[in-house]
């Protein structure tokens, strides 16, 4: 399974205008799925600033993928240091796995996650964590099929 002609590589500054509308396309989805995830209307530029420095940050990994001159994907991840009374210091997360829905389901999704674990193995990470939003059961399925197992559960209460 694939799709032919697309390429996934890191991000660059160039590439940021266009993965701040695929993040807006997410952040839609998921607002859809659950109202907590609604943003407020200076999001986009904050979030624009914060993984604009990400592509400085050696810790961090940010992956788009393209097809045809479209971009149709991006993950976003950052090691992550535990606190100090834990043997395991440090791990990946990717916070940001997002594919246009027309390209789902064609293996892209793999191979942004993929790419991102080999960019941590690299830098001695052994471990990773993924968000997941509990509600998204096709997100979970594929984290799974990652080889991700259950680890913490957030939960939450309204006061």
């Amino acid at each position: 399974m694939g799709e032919q002609g697309v390429t996934v590589r890191r991000a660059e500054a160039r590439d940021m205008a266009f993965v701040v509308e695929l993040w807006k396309s997410m952040s839609e989805e998921l607002a859809r799925c659950d109202e907590r995830y609604a943003l407020r209307p200076d999001a986009e530029i904050m979030w624009a600033r914060w993984a604009g420095q990400r592509l400085r940050d050696a810790d961090s990994c940010l992956l788009v993928a393209e097809s045809g001159g479209e971009y149709i994907g991006y993950l976003l991840a950052h090691a992550d240091e535990a606190q100090p009374i834990f043997a395991q210091r440090r791990h990946a997360t990717i916070t940001d796995l997002y594919v246009a829905p027309q390209h789902r389901r064609k293996g892209i999704a793999r191979r942004l996650a993929e790419g991102a674990i080999e960019f941590f193995k690299k830098r001695g990470i052994q471990h990773a964590r993924m968000n997941v939003l509990a509600k998204n059961a096709a997100a979970r399925a594929f984290a799974e099929k990652m080889g991700f197992v259950d680890f913490l559960f957030r939960m939450w209460k309204t006061l």
